[in-house]
């Protein structure tokens, strides 16, 4: 009888009650409070945020892109490392319950360390709206997260769009392809990678786990068959590359890589040619091992 009476009413015993929030806006309109808790580390599931429902009705509660967390201690919160949400997490939460959730979280400050683990977290502010577009373009594309905390660094520590790599190499392709037209700029020729630390107290960054990388492209009208070789400034070979080749649709690649313990600063040619001697692709490339964020 009851399920006859709720069907001829329309009545939706499950969700008629419930409201929707992100929870940046349950926060500002104090429908929800919102406490935090580190885990250990800052890339991945390293924030867990405790989540009160204030009002008398179900919420369900989304995550936001780009809501940043600090440590409340003061010594951490002053050279502690501020988390950034990825976002798109959801709970829900019953009138009145204190429910868990462990979020993902990037490193928002490349010069500061690891956060411990038990430390208590506050909600400080949002990030920026580029930022923010390119955490939602991450999660759709179902990008990398390392390759994503490198795109994170370029908003939260300026590092050059040229640091934005790694995973594969297509990801990475396209997250600096968007983040070099989101600002305007012109996409990168190559790469600086950063070696990622992620162990609870330490730096997450160490200026001797750079590397510089130049992916060097050709069509397979080219063939496979091409000679890969880094000429100093004046025209004399600095080295010949014997890297793999990979191979997808568009054609080879080849990726030539500059070590900090192997390679000297300074201004090199890298050239792909093929038995005929055609230049089929050319790159200068300034190599500087230095850190230029802040």
């Amino acid at each position: 009888m009851l399920f006859l009476i709720c069907a001829v009413c329309g009545f939706d015993s499950t969700g008629a009650n419930q409201d929707t929030t992100m929870l940046k806006r349950g926060m500002a309109n104090h429908r929800l409070k919102v406490s935090g808790l580190s885990l250990g580390g800052y890339l991945g599931k390293c924030l867990r945020l405790r989540v009160t429902n204030t009002t008398q009705k179900e919420l369900k509660v989304t995550v936001d892109p780009g809501l940043i967390f600090t440590a409340d201690d003061s010594v951490e919160k002053t050279a502690g490392q501020p988390l950034v949400t990825w976002g798109n997490e959801t709970l829900v939460l019953k009138p009145s319950e204190t429910r868990e959730l462990e979020v993902n979280t990037f490193c928002g400050n490349l010069n500061a360390h690891c956060p411990r683990k038990n430390l208590a977290f506050s909600y400080a502010k949002q990030a920026d709206t580029l930022l923010i577009k390119a955490l939602v373009y991450g999660r759709e594309n179902g990008l990398n997260s390392s390759l994503m905390q490198s795109g994170v660094w370029a908003f939260t520590n300026h590092m050059g769009y040229n640091t934005v790599y790694g995973g594969s190499e297509m990801q990475a392709n396209m997250l600096s392809t968007f983040i070099a037209d989101l600002t305007h700029k012109v996409k990168p020729e190559y790469y600086k990678q950063y070696k990622q630390f992620n162990k609870s107290g330490e730096a997450v960054y160490n200026k001797d786990s750079v590397k510089i990388v130049v992916p060097l492209k050709w069509s397979h009208e080219a063939g496979g068959q091409m000679f890969v070789t880094v000429y100093k400034e004046n025209g004399d070979i600095y080295k010949k590359i014997e890297a793999d080749r990979s191979i997808d649709k568009t054609g080879y690649t080849v990726l030539v890589e500059f070590n900090p313990h192997k390679d000297l600063n300074g201004a090199y040619i890298v050239e792909a040619r093929d038995k005929n001697n055609k230049v089929w692709q050319r790159k200068l490339v300034d190599v500087d091992f230095e850190y230029r964020g802040y």
